[in-house]
């Protein structure tokens, strides 16, 4: 069974407004990313909250579940593994950070069929969000520190990371800033190959 972690929690201060909430044409980020899931069978998904989460959990539809990480200002990771805990008995798992909002389903749908341990999607040859991992690896995620990039577990072994090409620039999209909430705008008005950020 796949589960997703939805990371949303993040104080957003650059951004001055909660990310998950950042439309996507009609849509909340977070609405979206669910929707997204649901659709591709993965109704297991864990929506991690912290600094925003009286605001965003609202917007999270069924069947997600809002989980809290209380001290999400310690690192990202330790929201990843807030995730995990809420995800007991997925096989394997996607972790998506929400200021990446625009991944399309086809690229949703080649991380989840392709086969690896670790699977990373890229546009032109660099990496992007989400990445999948298959579910031996929850331990080896389980056991980082907190404050501890995630990127640990791809570089402890890099024979077991699988890059999938897709053809979407949205993987690569970061939203974190006003200016950013621009080219977001700009990449959903215009050609699918607008160019992502640096």
């Amino acid at each position: 069974m796949y589960g997703a972690i939805l990371l949303a929690a993040g104080a957003s201060t650059r951004m001055g407004s909660p990310k998950a909430l950042v439309k996507v044409g009609t849509e909340p980020a977070i609405a979206r990313a669910c929707r997204q899931l649901a659709s591709l069978g993965v109704h297991e998904i864990a929506v991690v909250v912290g600094a925003h989460a009286e605001a965003i959990r609202p917007a999270a539809p069924a069947p997600a579940r809002v989980v809290v990480n209380a001290e999400w200002q310690r690192g990202r990771t330790g929201s990843v593994k807030v995730g995990l805990r809420a995800l007991p008995d997925a096989s394997a798992f996607l972790v998506w950070p929400i200021d990446h909002p625009c991944v399309s389903d086809a690229a949703l749908e080649a991380l989840v069929a392709q086969v690896g341990g670790i699977r990373v999607p890229t546009f032109q040859g660099r990496r992007g969000h989400p990445t999948a991992f298959a579910g031996p690896l929850r331990n080896e995620v389980l056991r980082l520190e907190d404050d501890q990039p995630l990127h640990d577990v791809l570089h402890a072994r890099p024979g077991r990371v699988v890059e999938v090409p897709v053809d979407d620039p949205g993987v690569l999209l970061n939203v974190d800033t006003p200016d950013d909430l621009k080219k977001l705008e700009t990449f959903l008005r215009g050609s699918r190959h607008a160019r992502p950020l640096a």
